[in-house]
């Protein structure tokens, strides 16, 4: 608003500006200044507090708990300005913190940007090392961003220190190198997705051809000859437990649609082959132990039906 004239076009907005902003710097704990510039760089300048007891008491606190209380200030500006100012295109809400604010010395300098630089470069090469292709479309898009931020130095370079060198990196074969491992990984994904779609074509077709034959068969079979033991008490078991195929039925179709439905949970599937990795003998033994539990539960019963 400083660069804008608010009564222009109302002569009374000018007024209420500046009662609203008097009215709202006598209710902050501290301000700031912040320059909001039209190349996307924010300028934090100017910490003031209200209070002189909350500053002192807060700045004795920082102290103990060795905490940058000027830094961590600043961040939390710049992330409440960007949150209403800034629209993600490249990433999401959880790679925010990749970019904090960085101190500048003097007007004219610069160093700055390059920590911003290299914290985005970090990002790109650690993401593109995960083995989610979600991970990999977000690294294209930070690198995206990345190359816009480079020539938005460049330009502020050449007008304020000219003497800044700053480093080079191979941006297009970094792109390249994530499209072809995001690529690979597709690849993988769709055969694993291809195999396990014709496992259960397979399974489909084993289970139809079973109970065709059976139908044939019972249909020429001598009515007056005995039923297998075993297929009596399997069928007098469904009987008498009727619910046990329709929950079997109703697990399977919830399990298949959890899939169409449900956002894969690649951090879930990464924190458990880390836990095995880790605590390879404890979790490997706990997993061992419910296993063979479970499945000597299901042979008692098994037992039970059978002699019955």
């Amino acid at each position: 608003m400083r660069a804008l004239d608010p009564g222009a076009l109302n002569p009374g907005l000018k007024q209420q500006y500046l009662a609203l902003s008097q009215t709202l710097l006598s209710r902050c704990d501290m301000y700031m200044n912040v320059v909001l510039n039209r190349d996307g760089v924010v300028t934090l300048s100017h910490l003031t507090w209200g209070n002189s007891r909350l500053e002192r008491n807060t700045e004795e606190h920082a102290i103990e708990i060795g905490f940058d209380l000027e830094h961590g200030i600043a961040d939390q500006t710049y992330f409440f300005v960007r949150d209403l100012t800034h629209q993600h295109q490249h990433h999401g809400n959880d790679a925010d913190t990749i970019i904090t604010t960085q101190r500048q010395e003097k007007p004219d300098d610069l160093s700055w940007c390059l920590e911003i630089m290299y914290s985005l470069y970090f990002h790109i090469i650690t993401v593109k090392r995960k083995g989610n292709p979600t991970e990999h479309v977000r690294a294209l898009g930070i690198l995206a961003y990345l190359q816009s931020y480079k020539n938005i130095i460049k330009r502020r370079k050449d007008l304020v220190q000219p003497t800044l060198v700053l480093p080079e990196f191979d941006d297009a074969s970094s792109k390249e190198s994530i499209k072809a491992t995001k690529d690979y990984i597709d690849f993988k994904l769709n055969e694993q997705k291809r195999n396990s779609d014709n496992r259960k074509s397979f399974f489909l077709w084993v289970l139809a051809t079973i109970f065709t034959v059976v139908n044939f068969t019972v249909s020429f079979a001598d009515k007056a000859l005995p039923p297998n033991p075993t297929v009596a008490s399997v069928a007098n078991f469904l009987k008498t437990n009727a619910y046990v195929l329709p929950m079997m039925a109703i697990a399977a179709l919830i399990y298949l649609v959890s899939n169409l439905i449900s956002k894969p949970r690649y951090d879930f599937k990464r924190d458990v082959v880390r836990v095995s990795i880790a605590g390879r003998v404890p979790s490997v033994a706990i997993a061992l132990a419910l296993g063979v539990g479970m499945m000597a539960v299901c042979v008692y019963y098994v037992i039970r039906l059978l002699a019955d």
